[in-house]
């Protein structure tokens, strides 16, 4: 599912970023805009095929399958790529604007919810496994 969330040209541009001069800012950020388009849309293009139950030839030895999203499920292959998708872009536009020291400052901001939400998650979840086992019918 990489190819729907990982924007590859525009993540090689904005690692590279603050290696370049300030002069050439504007030219550097008109880089980073066209990459960044270029990636929504050839990846709203690409999900819009691959939305779909239907069987495709794979790329790798032509054998019929189904796409990528229909293997992992629709809902939850639209939950990823809404997730990560905001994850990654979050963080390079953290270091496009403050160069690397926008990992730290992304990680500020995003971990301690990640954390407490999943911690969240596996209490409900283990609450959860505890009513079954006592209440469900044996």
């Amino acid at each position: 599912m990489a190819p729907y969330v990982l924007p590859t040209f525009t993540a090689f541009s904005v690692l590279l970023g603050p290696l370049f001069p300030p002069r050439f800012r504007i030219l550097y950020a008109a880089w980073v805009g066209l990459t960044l388009g270029y990636h929504t849309w050839s990846t709203l293009r690409e999900t819009r095929l691959a939305w779909s139950s239907g069987i495709f030839p794979s790329a790798g030895n032509g054998e019929m399958t189904p796409s990528d999203v229909a293997r992992r499920g629709f809902v939850f292959s639209a939950l990823y790529i809404a997730t990560v998708t905001t994850a990654i872009h979050g963080l390079l536009i953290s270091i496009f604007l403050t160069g690397y020291r926008g990992v730290a400052t992304w990680r500020s901001h995003v971990w301690p919810t990640t954390r407490i939400f999943s911690l969240w998650l596996l209490h409900e979840g283990a609450a959860a496994r505890l009513w079954l086992l006592t209440h469900a019918p044996h």
